[in-house]
């Protein structure tokens, strides 16, 4: 008798053990589906919207990225913005690509643009 509830007990533990790892796949695909549907507006569209062409000045990307977050406010997003390490890898490959010039080391600007 004592076996079959060691055996029952293992059964159980395994099946729990199962059910919690499919919970939390399907956990992450709910929350991606989620992140899809209400995600930040993107870097590119707050470029378009709010960065104009400006010879001779330039914005530091730490003033863009906290106009970033406030026009991601006033848009409405339900979920939070992407945070300063995500928008900086997203940004710089749209100044890159948008042919706009990145100077600095320690602090990066964007050269030729101003915040409108």
């Amino acid at each position: 008798m004592r076996s079959t509830d060691a055996r029952a007990k293992r059964l159980a533990a395994s099946v729990v053990q199962a059910w919690e790892q499919l919970s939390a796949k399907r956990g992450k695909q709910y929350r991606a589906i989620l992140e899809k549907r209400y995600a930040a507006p993107s870097v590119r569209q707050f470029m378009l919207h709010n960065l104009e062409c400006a010879k001779g000045e330039k914005v530091s990307w730490g003033e863009i990225y906290i106009a970033y977050r406030a026009w991601c406010f006033v848009q409405g997003v339900y979920l939070p913005p992407i945070g300063v390490e995500a928008f900086g890898k997203e940004f710089g490959a749209a100044c890159e690509k948008a042919g706009i010039q990145i100077e600095g080391d320690q602090k990066l600007y964007a050269v030729g643009v101003r915040l409108g």
